[in-house]
């Protein structure tokens, strides 16, 4: 994230990329379950199991959530999320798409 600072243009921006590059700024890791039973996970992680990763931030009085979905398997964790756009390029991009 740091060899972004060249491109953002808002303070907000800037804060965000000094914030998430500091992982005492980033206090919130929420790992939860993604199924018909939402919620905080019981014991250890099972096969078929989908969870949650989710550091969450408070940048300039925003919270921003990023989220990645795994399936546990056999061979081990599968990301689930792999093309979600994480860069500002990356959102740009989606969103030219989507118009």
């Amino acid at each position: 994230m740091l060899g972004h600072r060249a491109f953002v243009k808002s303070p907000l921006a800037k804060q965000a990329i000094e914030t998430w590059n500091d992982r005492k700024n980033v206090p919130y890791w929420q790992i939860h379950t993604s199924n018909l039973d939402t919620g905080s996970i019981e014991g250890g992680l099972r096969v078929g199991m989908v969870i949650d990763f989710e550091p969450i931030a408070s940048i300039g009085g925003q919270g921003y959530y990023l989220e990645d979905m795994f399936l546990i398997s056999e061979a081990g964790p599968e990301l689930l999320t792999p093309c979600v756009p994480y860069t500002a390029e990356e959102i740009e991009a989606a969103m030219k798409h989507d118009q």
